[in-house]
């Protein structure tokens, strides 16, 4: 469990990171969609959820900023192969 938790930490001070440098904002309309996407999720009135989630917006705002961190990271990936240090191993016990 620690080392997933450790792991977890790092992620998300690194996303913090990325959104503050890369300065990703959140507007209102993006709010209303991510709430307008969950009342549809759920099969409930879209004001009935707005009403709840407008609560919540900061936690909203942070989750799509680092949706769109996320994101860059997808889009500006370099993706680089390297040889197995595994030697010997078949290719079964490679994936392990």
């Amino acid at each position: 469990m620690w080392p997933e938790a450790l792991r977890m930490a790092k992620t998300n001070f690194l996303l913090e990171k990325l959104i503050e440098e890369k300065g990703f904002t959140v507007s209102d309309e993006e709010i209303d969609n991510r709430i307008a996407e969950a009342a549809a999720d759920m099969g409930l009135e879209l004001e009935q959820v707005r009403n709840s989630l407008m609560q919540m917006k900061e936690g909203i705002e942070i989750t799509i900023k680092t949706d769109k961190a996320v994101d860059y990271l997808i889009e500006n990936a370099v993706i680089k192969e390297q040889e197995s240090n595994l030697g010997g191993l078949s290719s079964e016990n490679q994936a392990l």
